[in-house]
């Protein structure tokens, strides 16, 4: 068994509430004595209990093989599965595209949940090597107490060696005094990139805008592991200075995208794959923050037009989200 992650806030957020109202009014549901419809109600609720069902057989927060009916199923939705699948999609709670759907952010929200095979596999891992250990401990306990009567033997032989020669004029291991200058820092090679990365992250990319994390914790370390080691699933290694020069570029990015400087993101946002670090520096996020300014009107801007308009005069679910999928 496994937990999510709900804010306090959650009924109260804007998305929740466009939610509810898309759902009343696809549903032709009226408030009642100033109480809200039931539908709009059971949507939220129903959204929750999908979560909680991803939590515990798509730890991925991926969809796959299920189509509107499915997910409807594992939300314990109980009216017509594509006008709730088509709010959800519309609001901005799951990704849809030709042949699938995806919890939006999965990760970003439930790192836990999204890494929990991972950390299985590591326990696993780590139970084994204990058991082995164990159970070599048996084994080399005999040849610790044989190899423990002929090393004393030797030591006594090499006291009177020591002996002999303790006044001898022999060179200190160390020079005195120290060498100066001092030796060169570590060589770049030897640094650790996800050490770098926190480092670097503190030192340019928290002055830049991203949310200053009290501490990096372990979902934040496989994050980084993820994109810069191959032996974790990069596309190559990269060192500790190439790590640092992609967050000095971050923060750059950030100080010139206004779609990036809307949101607060995190260390796993700027490491969430090695295509988003390509995005970052490619200046992707400007280009999609230009291309969305181009636009009349935003299907965002539709659903809020939606939410704050009369029960008459709101135009129906499929007028907003383009028809049917």
């Amino acid at each position: 068994m496994t937990d999510i992650r709900i804010e306090t806030g959650f009924h109260r957020h804007p998305k929740t509430r466009k939610l509810r109202a898309l759902i009343n009014k696809e549903m032709g549901a009226a408030a009642v004595g100033g109480f809200e419809p039931a539908p709009g109600l059971q949507a939220a609720a129903s959204l929750v209990a999908l979560w909680s069902w991803a939590a515990e057989h798509r730890t991925r927060g991926e969809l796959t093989n299920m189509d509107a009916l499915d997910v409807a199923l594992a939300a314990d939705w109980p009216a017509a599965a594509e006008i709730f699948v088509d709010a959800l999609v519309a609001v901005g709670f799951i990704d849809q595209g030709d042949q699938w759907f995806e919890l939006h952010d999965w990760e970003e929200w439930q790192g836990f949940v999204f890494h929990s095979n991972e950390r299985r596999e590591r326990a696993k891992r780590a139970a084994a090597a204990r058991w082995e250990k164990s159970a070599g401990t048996a084994s080399n306990a005999k040849r610790v107490n044989s190899d423990a009567a002929s090393n004393a033997k030797r030591m006594n032989s090499d006291a009177g060696s020591i002996k002999k020669h303790a006044s001898s004029n022999a060179p200190s291991p160390s020079p005195s005094p120290s060498p100066s200058p001092s030796p060169s820092p570590t060589p770049d090679h030897e640094r650790d990139p996800v050490d770098a990365a926190f480092a670097a992250y503190r030192r340019l990319c928290v002055p830049a805008g991203f949310i200053d994390h009290k501490r990096f914790d372990q979902d934040m370390r496989w994050a980084v592991m993820r994109c810069t080691s191959a032996a974790f699933g990069a596309e190559v290694s990269l060192s500790a200075a190439e790590v640092e020069r992609f967050l000095e570029q971050a923060a750059e990015a950030r100080r010139r995208s206004a779609f990036l400087q809307s949101r607060r993101f995190g260390i796993k946002f700027l490491f969430k794959d090695p295509g988003r670090m390509r995005d970052i520096v490619d200046g992707v996020y400007e280009d999609k923050e230009i291309a969305e300014r181009a636009k009349p009107q935003t299907q965002a801007q539709r659903i809020a037009a939606l939410a704050d308009a009369p029960t008459d005069e709101a135009p129906p679910l499929r007028a907003i989200t383009g028809g049917a999928r």
